[in-house]
């Protein structure tokens, strides 16, 4: 039998927090140390500029 999963809805927020995540996560394997808080502020730019860019590539911003 086959169950039906229900589609999740997810927001920008979302997309911008699961972004940040992966961003900050490569940057500390990268330098393998936690980040300064200058680098932390500079991966969520980053994070939330790929993240447009994504948005923009799939026509949904």
């Amino acid at each position: 039998m086959i169950n039906k999963t229900q589609a999740k809805t997810y927001t920008v927020s979302d997309l911008y927090k699961e972004a940040a995540k992966l961003v900050q996560d490569e940057f500390k394997g990268m330098k393998e140390r936690a980040l300064t808080p200058a680098e932390q502020v500079k991966s969520e730019e980053l994070a939330k500029l790929i993240s447009k860019m994504a948005l923009k590539e799939m026509k949904l911003l």
